[in-house]
């Protein structure tokens, strides 16, 4: 048995190599012997008789590490993990520190930054970097983690650092294995900086360095295949089209034959599509691009990890998409572009949806104690940076960032364990996205909807009303422009509220961009709005952080022209409608409100409901969010108030499905390094003396685990409740995303920090509104047009009244309405 383990485990050395091919299908039905038939993970533990028979163990060990490359190899991510942590498992039993376990941390390393997670793969070549130094500091192993750590700085954009950790690698290398694949590999890194900072020429040399060497020692390897695509895709940049034909078509054979549904086959294959769509070759070219999306979601179904992970990924390689859409658009199929940007749309989000009522019904008791000691864990660093200054102890905030982020990526990678774990999610596959007439069909009468795709050069905008074909126009602005002025706009408006001479000028820029965006943005479409009643907007990149009232028509803010809201994809839209409730209760919907949480070391003045960085608990009592309740509440006759220390977590994670409207008026924070640890600060537990109060802070993450709601609308009366990390089509991962994905149609979020005192009066206003009969996007169009029209009377914190002109959009535009609009 273990002679046929180890003639496996030669064979599969050949990874690179042609024999790698050959081998693999025998090497597939050994390692399920393997697993099913000798290892058994939960035995092996420390003290375990299994000692006894260590030789074998680790033989299997051995054999584990190498077929998790053979997957690897292949793109089958998921399953290479899982060899991978078996394998470290049962060595770091055995034989703990040693390294063998260095290897598999390592190995493990790779793994993650192919999938993309660089904060676990820098982790990971760090400690395999340190076991390997306290046994052989100069071994070429030594050299694997240095370029490891190359290729998580060269993920983050960091090219120095990334060319520095190459060359001390690759200096290692040529003084212990000179003309090895070690070498090779790195002179094939020291290419990706090079061509990174635009030297064609020296990107053309390092690789072609690289080739040489691994022609020589493993023809018609993988690593010979990613090496030519490389090439290729610099031939095709410096527009020697018959060469990068040449060489994409190399590559792709070889990929044919050992990873048919990796990421190189489909770079391979989109970089065939637009050679062909050059010379005029239509039907090939449509060919190679559908083939290039299948193998690229081919992958994506490979990866394994969370959502997270997978919506990275295809962030990472929307260009694909991108060129697909240009291509269809070009040859006048604008109906299939607009279903291959819909294919590019909040995949993960709506897989996330798919399998939301299925995903705690079978988790192993096991994995639930985990999950339980994580949120355990997590809620005791935050407490502990709670009552640290940000100031004068910086080392020990920075340490316990740290220890949350870890946190962040053992809960991910904990719900990844628990999806594999569920049969009823293993079944499971992504929705299929909606096409062009299935989204028209969705809309209702007098909606217009605005699908922006936002690319290098220029945007293209997809414009889908009822009962009219589909319309596109090419606005000539691209991502780097519209990040600039997005910026400038928003930087503007949150200067604009001052009554100074800046204040004044700053108005008059808010006026300025807000007409040059609509011009681009908007105007192209205006035919089309006029004849409707309403716009929904689908934002791409920048767009998502843009302000859409606020833009200029005719010296007139937005708001006053069309009501509006947005959606992260026309996909999610039609499930939204779908999902419309139908309410017989007398009493109107149950609404509950909590507002005026109890603080630590409450302040007087809270005029603002600030974002508190990096999210401390040194937070402001907000006494005008409990006139906000109080008089919101007063309007309804189904209603439930939480006030003062009743605001509490865990009154929010207690709601069901009878609460269809949830009002929460608190402070906000959005962590922008880790944006699921973003969240709302509810009453703290000053008096907790069982200890089994929730710490106030409610988290984006938390939301995901702990709230389930049947809510027609959430409004987040909190500061920068609407922002998030944007990840390529998957939208703004954030506050807004964890509530829709907890069961809200409909999220009311803002874009910046917000005025406590006057949010409060366009809030009531608001509700006034949508009590009044109007739909959530006219009702909050209704309010921000009365706050630009007339100046408010608000009541100041000792009761007395005082007229605000309220006008400047820094008061009103940051609110808007996400999900469906009735």
């Amino acid at each position: 048995m273990w002679k046929k383990c180890l003639t496996h485990w030669a064979v599969t050395s050949l990874l690179i190599g042609p024999g790698w091919a050959a081998a693999n299908q025998d090497a597939q039905v050994f390692i399920e012997e393997v697993v099913t038939e000798e290892v058994v993970p939960e035995k092996v533990t420390v003290g375990s008789p299994l000692r006894i028979v260590s030789w074998p163990w680790l033989t299997a060990a051995f054999c584990l590490n190498h077929f998790a490359l053979v997957a690897q190899r292949q793109g089958r991510f998921d399953a290479a993990v899982q060899y991978m942590r078996h394998a470290l498992e049962i060595n770091e039993t055995l034989l703990p520190g040693s390294d063998i376990v260095a290897g598999n941390i390592y190995n493990l390393g790779v793994l993650f930054q192919r999938r993309g997670q660089l904060a676990e793969a820098k982790e990971a070549f760090q400690r395999s970097m340190a076991l390997w130094q306290q046994s052989s500091p100069y071994d070429a192993h030594l050299a694997n983690n240095l370029n490891g750590l190359g290729d998580v700085a060269c993920g983050l954009g960091e090219l120095e650092k990334a060319e520095q950790f190459y060359e001390e690698s690759l200096a290692i290398w040529q003084k212990v294995w000179p003309d090895s694949l070690g070498v090779a590999e790195n002179w094939s890194d020291l290419g990706v900086v090079a061509w990174d900072r635009g030297d064609l020429g020296a990107a053309t040399a390092a690789y072609r360095q690289a080739l040489s060497i691994q022609q020589q020692e493993a023809p018609a390897s993988l690593s010979v295949a990613e090496t030519l695509t490389n090439l290729a895709e610099i031939a095709y940049e410096s527009g020697d089209l018959s060469l990068a034909e040449d060489l994409f078509g190399q590559s792709l054979a070889t990929h044919q034959k050992l990873a048919p549904d990796s990421r190189c086959a489909a770079l391979n294959l989109n970089g065939l599509a637009r050679i062909a769509s050059a010379h005029g070759h239509h039907v090939l070219a449509e060919s190679y691009f559908r083939r290039s999306l299948d193998a690229l979601e081919n992958q994506i179904d490979q990866l394994g990890g969370s959502q997270d992970v997978k919506a990275g990924f295809r962030s990472q390689n929307r260009r694909q998409y991108l060129d697909a859409i240009d291509f269809f658009l070009r040859i006048g199929e604008p109906e299939e572009a607009f279903t291959i940007l819909e294919r590019s749309r909040a995949r993960s989000f709506l897989t996330m949806l798919q399998e939301r009522e299925l995903f705690f019904r079978d988790i192993p008791p096991e994995l639930d104690q985990q999950r339980r000691d994580l949120a355990t864990r997590h809620d005791r660093a935050l407490q502990k940076i709670a009552f640290l200054n940000a100031a004068e102890d910086q080392e020990e905030v920075a340490a316990l960032q740290e220890k949350l982020a870890r946190l962040y990526r053992e809960r991910d990678e904990l719900r990844a364990r628990i999806r594999s774990a569920s049969p009823h999610l293993a079944d499971l596959r992504e929705p299929r996205a909606v096409t062009f007439w299935e989204a028209q069909a969705s809309l209702d009468p007098g909606t217009v909807l605005l699908s922006y795709s936002v690319g290098e050069e220029q945007t293209n905008l997809f414009i889908v009303a009822p009962e009219q074909m589909l319309a596109v126009r090419h606005l000539p602005i691209g991502a780097a422009e519209l990040e600039e002025d997005v910026g400038h706009l928003r930087d503007a408006i949150e200067g604009s509220v001052a009554g100074d001479f800046l204040s004044q000028r700053r108005r008059r820029e808010v006026e300025e961009i807000g007409a040059r965006l609509h011009r681009l943005l908007v105007e192209p479409a205006a035919d089309i709005i006029e004849k409707g009643q309403r716009v929904v907007v689908v934002p791409d990149g920048p767009l998502h952080r843009l302000p859409f009232a606020a833009l200029v028509r005719e010296d007139r803010f937005f708001a006053l022209y069309r009501p509006l809201h947005s959606v992260l994809s026309a996909t999610v839209y039609a499930g939204l409608k779908s999902r419309r409730p139908v309410s017989d209760d007398p009493n109107g919907p149950l609404l509950a409100a909590f507002g005026d949480p109890n603080y630590l070391d409450p302040v007087s003045d809270g005029r603002v409901r600030s974002s508190i960085g990096p999210c401390r608990f040194d937070v402001e009592r907000l006494p005008a969010s409990r006139r906000e309740v109080l008089e919101i509440a007063a309007l309804h006759r189904n209603v439930r108030t939480y006030l003062g220390d009743g605001a509490r977590e865990e009154g929010i994670k207690a709601l069901d499905s009878d609460a269809k409207i949830i009002h929460i008026a608190a402070h906000g924070c959005y962590d922008d390094r880790l944006p699921l640890n973003s969240g709302l600060f509810l009453s703290l537990p000053t008096d907790d003396v069982t200890g089994k109060r929730e710490n106030g802070f409610l988290q984006a993450w938390e939301i995901f685990e702990s709230v389930r709601l049947d809510a027609d609308l959430v409004v987040l009366s909190a500061c920068q409740s609407g922002l998030g990390q944007e990840l390529g089509g998957e939208g703004l991962i954030g506050l807004t995303r964890a509530f829709q994905y907890a069961g809200a149609r409909s999220v009311a979020a803002s874009l910046w920090q917000v005025d406590d005192q006057v949010t409060a009066e366009l809030m009531l206003r608001f509700y006034r509104h949508l009590r009044s009969g109007k739909t959530k996007n006219t009702a909050l169009q209704a309010a921000q047009i009365d706050l630009i029209q007339t100046p408010i009377e608000v009541r100041g914190d000792d009761g007395e009244t005082l007229m605000i002109d309220a006008s400047a959009p820094y008061f009103w535009a940051a609110f808007q309405i996400l999900g469906d609009w009735r």
